[in-house]
């Protein structure tokens, strides 16, 4: 059981690191975990692919699964190495070079496992030349990478990729043709071009001579996926689309196309949101609250008791972020308490950031720390949570103590919310010790001195109102197999 909890700690703590690049800062916590359940980290590998938005987990995850295995875990392997070629091939290039620069500091690929993932790049380009309109898709937006897995895999490219991508010789009529022509077109005929070919936007806006024709920016909203609309909303903004009715008109229709998309990064809907007027932003946030309706999947009602004594302005704003991702996922009630002595509740059901924002504006740092005060208010105003969210350093020095609190709480309504702290720097944490103290479970995740909100709602996504239920929930996912990776990918 020791195990257990111990490999669950170090991987949810693991979610909520983004290091922009720097896959290194996963090895330290995440390869032990992997190492002590390797059954356990190959189907996290599977619910983290699904579930969470941060990128590096998806790259860094799948290398280091494969250093914690031994010769008789070949169904793991294949699933890790599965993982990886079901990423993006710029994806699946960093995630080939992090392997290797584990292999470089003495971290070996036991078991002959090594031999497997250079099959399967091999079989991925195979595969991929096979099914022309995959191939085509892939070295539109992804060129150099492709390059470079027909250099690593040491696949000999057929007479099209290799015309194509290493002698950069056209045919006559391709959407590669057209590409390089785009810059010389009209506006209307490049328009025309690039929505015959479906050129990718971000391709399409560095190919053509201007992006601020109408009739250019008409093909760029209409080929957009939901992330690129998003993306570029403050773009088509400054081009001033707004104002011409017909491509507002567009934009509109996109934002419904968006709403579909299951591709969408919903916290980057609600950034993208701040930046806009609010007139554009709400537009942009349909596409957020679409989403946000296909993510709930978090039972019970939740408190977000927030530190807000002295010093702890840090814990507001965190706490903030907490409760709209909370309060997107969740299917019950949501209700976020500040505290320092005095607590402050607010009931923030169905509340965007930007609505719990303007609700808690006037809340600020200061005072001494209470805890405990939250959670004994939850009881004098008979609310019942199933789940507790604490976003503090942890410094209690005011009676009530929260495990004082939570007693009292669970003699009155016969429960125990399952309890996790967001635990922010500041004062010593007391908190943890006197819950050991009082036999109260509590689950301390560090957030560290910069916290990337990018990565606060795949946190919240792993909260669970049962003690155990995400490690019985993970141990249920089904392994890939490289096959099957393949064939999705080809009828994709």
């Amino acid at each position: 059981m020791e195990t257990q909890e111990y490999t669950r700690q170090k991987l949810i703590s693991s979610l909520i690191k983004i290091g922009h690049g720097d896959l290194d800062i996963y090895v330290n916590d995440v390869l032990p975990a992997a190492r002590e359940d390797p059954e356990l980290f190959g189907r996290f590998v599977v619910w983290n692919h699904r579930h969470c938005k941060v990128d590096d987990s998806k790259v860094a995850f799948p290398p280091i699964a494969l250093r914690g295995l031994s010769k008789g875990d070949a169904h793991l392997a294949e699933n890790a190495i599965a993982h990886m070629i079901s990423l993006d091939p710029r994806k699946i290039i960093k995630s080939y070079d992090f392997s290797k620069s584990l292999t470089k500091r003495g971290l070996h690929i036991p078991g002959g496992n090594r031999e497997l993932l250079q099959d399967a790049l091999k079989d991925y380009i195979t595969a991929m030349e096979k099914n022309r309109r995959w191939w085509v898709r892939t070295a539109l937006r992804h060129r150099k990478a492709l390059i470079r897995l027909y250099e690593i895999s040491h696949k000999k490219a057929v007479p099209l990729a290799k015309e194509i991508l290493f002698e950069r010789k056209f045919p006559p009529g391709s959407v590669f043709e057209a590409l390089v022509r785009l810059k010389n077109m009209s506006p209307s005929e490049a328009s025309a071009t690039i929505m015959k070919h479906k050129i990718p936007a971000p391709i399409a806006i560095g190919a053509v001579n201007t992006v601020k024709d109408p009739d250019i920016q008409f093909a760029l909203i209409e080929i957009m996926t939901g992330n690129e609309l998003i993306n570029y909303s403050g773009a088509l903004k400054a081009w001033g689309i707004f104002e011409i009715p017909y491509l507002k008109a567009a934009y509109d229709a996109a934002i419904e196309r968006g709403k579909t998309d299951k591709r969408v990064n919903v916290y980057k809907a609600s950034k993208a949101a701040e930046s806009l007027d609010t007139k554009t932003g709400k537009k942009v946030l349909q596409i957020q609250e679409a989403r946000e309706k296909k993510l709930k999947g978090i039972e019970g009602d939740w408190a977000i008791l927030a530190d807000r004594s002295a010093s702890m302005q840090k814990s507001i704003e965190v706490a903030r972020h907490m409760a709209a991702a909370i309060t997107s996922q969740v299917k019950g009630k949501v209700y976020l308490l500040f505290f320092n002595t005095a607590p402050v509740l607010f009931d923030v059901t169905g509340k965007t950031y930007q609505e719990i924002l303007g609700m808690t504006g006037h809340v600020y740092a200061g005072g001494n720390t209470s805890i405990g005060c939250g959670l004994q208010y939850l009881r004098e105003k008979n609310i019942l949570v199933n789940g507790i969210a604490i976003a503090s350093d942890g410094g209690e020095n005011t009676s009530p103590a929260f495990s004082e609190a939570y007693a009292k709480y669970n003699k009155a309504f016969g429960i125990e919310p399952t309890v996790y702290l967001f635990e922010i720097p500041g004062d010593p944490n007391r908190l943890v010790e006197n819950c050991q103290r009082a036999g109260v479970s509590l689950e301390c995740i560090p957030l560290g001195t910069n916290i990337d909100y990018y990565a606060l709602p795949n946190l919240v996504n792993t909260l669970r109102t049962s003690r155990f239920a995400l490690v019985d929930e993970i141990m249920q996912y089904k392994l890939l197999t490289i096959d099957g990776v393949l064939k999705r990918a080809s009828r994709s």
